[in-house]
């Protein structure tokens, strides 16, 4: 049945998709790319865990309210809009992983909204790693210090670990304190998928649930940490050996 340019998903669909024969029972559902503008049948699905929902034509998330265990929700590409999206997320009480890329955010406001209507968000991606599928409001100059202030309890945002920014800023802090005016080269891996080992362009039932899942993204990142702490351990070192050099040579001067 066609639904606003779209195609709607029938229960049918639902149970052959999944290989479940009650709703109740589906706990992870892709239905990325099927072209679908209304998924009301979905209201059915209250045991679900983890849903993608990438590539559609939704306007609206109301058939998803009644899904209390839903953790990973994947509805990137479908333009959805800003100012309705964060209210809808309200219900989701155990929603952790959130993909947002290439919906309709246009406003910062908005996109801080996502994070307070659902506290319990530890990873959003309103981009991709590479800035492409972004929401228009990343490419707002707030955007970043407005998500950082209002996620403080992220692991990763955009891909990106929340930890290591905070640790690679604090070293950056203390390099800038020894009057550094050098850029610093960091590790290619700072920046990972924000599903640990799942590229971010995959993200789906597949990918890893369980909140260890971030927490081993951290680790693995822990090599990138130690190479920028060491790359800037040894700019500092470098900055103290050349101040003692001029140092020297001042003494030198003075004393001839």
């Amino acid at each position: 049945m066609a639904s606003r340019g779209g195609s709607a998903l029938s229960e049918d669909d639902v149970k052959r998709i999944s290989g479940q024969y009650d709703l109740e029972s589906v706990r992870r559902l892709n239905l990325r790319d099927m072209g679908l503008a209304d998924v009301s049948v979905l209201a059915g699905c209250t045991g679900m865990v983890a849903l993608d929902l990438r590539g559609n034509k939704l306007r609206s998330l109301a058939p998803l309210r009644g899904m209390t265990s839903l953790r990973a929700l994947d509805v990137s590409d479908n333009g959805l809009s800003g100012a309705t999206l964060a209210p809808q997320l309200e219900p989701l009480v155990s929603l952790t992983h959130l993909n947002v890329q290439g919906s309709a955010i246009s406003r910062v406001d908005d996109a801080v909204a996502l994070l307070r209507a659902r506290p319990t968000l530890r990873l959003l991606a309103l981009k991709d790693t590479d800035g492409e599928r972004a929401c228009p409001a990343c490419a707002h100059p707030s955007y970043l210090a407005a998500m950082v202030e209002a996620g403080r309890d992220l692991i990763m945002l955009d891909g990106e670990s929340m930890f290591l920014r905070d640790e690679v800023a604090t070293l950056l802090g203390e390099r800038a304190g020894h009057g550094a005016e050098s850029e610093v080269s960091l590790p290619a891996a700072y920046s990972r998928p924000w599903f640990a080992g799942v590229p971010s362009r995959r993200f789906g039932p597949e990918a890893p649930l369980s909140g260890s899942a971030a927490v081993r993204s951290v680790r693995t990142s822990a090599d990138a940490l130690r190479e920028a702490r060491e790359a800037i351990q040894s700019m500092i070192a470098e900055d103290r050996k050349g101040g003692r050099a001029v140092d020297a040579v001042l003494r030198a001067a003075g004393s001839s």
